[in-house]
């Protein structure tokens, strides 16, 4: 489920997608809340978009639905998967892109979706000479990074993408309705691929089938609520209700709070 607006996020995700060759079905949302497909359709609260389902499985945030395409080290075998993780969660999600998201085009956009995102457009340009001064501080440490040796396929990944796009199949586009039956009619993930951890549960005072609540430690907090599938140190899946069945909902753990039942 992605909005009409293209943001960096839908971007990413397309753009993995197009390069592992999977086809997919596209649905648009509202660019701001409320977004009925979701939260009546799926019983899903969570504030960002896009969305990703992956049979009767959603993922959130989209990141966690593609792995790492980080080079290989030179002489090596072996990604930097944990590395690279942080990096992107960490620094590029939460450093890098909250700089690069204040030169957007605001005074464009309409004003009721810079109202909900509670953005003062004339402060913010008074305000972008230091934040490109800052933003130019953080990639002079990726120029760094990107110095060190190693062979980065960067310069030739648009032209790789462009051609691909040409003899790819668009995404077909679906109704939410279609969407709702189409992730209630697949099957999940076996759960017990994931287990349940009962150490972290101890630590978070849960038990399976728990009612909780998960949500973004950092902002767009709106909460999703539902009952606890499974759980390890890696995510948690708890069970929405929606007007048309049950999903599985995929949330990592780090940079998400879990509230238990209440005692």
């Amino acid at each position: 489920m992605r909005a009409t607006l293209l943001s960096c996020s839908i971007k990413k995700v397309e753009c993995v997608l197009l390069l592992k060759g999977i086809p997919y079905k596209s649905v648009e949302v509202p660019n701001v809340m409320p977004r009925p497909d979701l939260s009546e359709r799926l019983g899903v609260t969570y504030r960002r978009i896009p969305v990703l389902a992956v049979g009767n499985d959603r993922r959130f945030p989209s990141s966690e639905g593609y792995g790492t395409l980080f080079p290989r080290r030179k002489g090596g075998c072996t990604l930097d998967s944990g590395l690279i993780k942080v990096f992107a969660m960490f620094y590029t999600d939460r450093v890098i892109f909250p700089l690069v998201k204040e030169f957007l085009p605001w005074a464009k956009l309409p004003e009721h979706f810079c109202f909900q995102k509670v953005i003062d457009v004339h402060d913010l340009t008074n305000k972008l000479p230091g934040i490109k001064s800052a933003l130019a501080s953080h990639l002079g440490l990726l120029e760094e990074q990107l110095a060190d040796g190693r062979e980065w396929w960067l310069t030739r990944m648009q032209g790789h993408l462009a051609s691909l796009k040409k003899i790819s199949t668009s995404p077909e586009k679906i109704s939410g309705e279609d969407t709702a039956k189409l992730i209630f009619s697949s099957p999940s993930e076996d759960c017990d691929i994931i287990g349940f951890d009962e150490i972290e549960a101890g630590r978070l005072q849960l038990a399976r089938d728990d009612v909780v609540s998960v949500a973004p430690s950092d902002y767009g907090r709106t909460p999703t609520v539902g009952k606890v599938l499974a759980l390890n140190r890696e995510e948690i899946v708890i069970e929405t209700r929606g007007t048309g069945g049950k999903v599985h909902c995929h949330f990592p753990r780090l940079n998400f709070t879990v509230a238990g039942p209440k005692v």
